[in-house]
């Protein structure tokens, strides 16, 4: 790892970040499937309005304004 003092000469030095990639271990794994399981089966029960949804308008990632 190459560490960088905090100072406007050392920006000009650091490269571009053009992309980040998420690492799961397997423990935040295992959990993801299981409130996946969770998510079917409350979908299941009680409908596909039962789960918001997190894309789109009206979704959970939207503000209203």
């Amino acid at each position: 790892m190459v560490e960088y003092p905090c100072t406007d000469e050392a920006s000009s030095q650091i490269e571009e970040v053009r992309g980040v990639t998420q690492v799961l271990d397997q423990e935040e794994e295992i959990a993801m499937q299981e409130f996946a399981k969770f998510e079917a089966k409350l979908k299941e029960q009680r409908g596909p309005d039962a789960i918001a949804a997190t894309v789109g308008k009206g979704s959970l990632d939207t503000v209203k304004g």
